[in-house]
């Protein structure tokens, strides 16, 4: 099985799309694309909690702490 886990912040949001449909366009065709949120960032304490637009097919997990790149692993592992 072929799991994509990644991590963004809220100024990336507006290009999240285009990197999502890139991990989809590959030859090897994930199973699951999980992209994991933060409930709150420390980097970016004045965001609103608006989630991105995403594409059918992407799960959104969301974390309670904001662990930077390493969310996107430690998260998971703990899934």
């Amino acid at each position: 099985m072929l799991i994509i886990s990644l991590t963004s912040v809220p100024t990336r949001f507006h290009k999240i799309g285009q990197t999502l449909q890139s991990l989809l366009n590959q030859r090897v065709k994930p199973d699951r694309i999980i992209l994991w949120v933060p409930h709150s960032y420390r980097r970016f304490p004045d965001w609103d909690g608006t989630l991105p637009e995403l594409l059918d097919g992407i799960e959104v997990c969301r974390t309670d702490a904001d662990l930077g790149p390493a969310t996107k692993i430690l998260a998971a592992a703990r899934a």
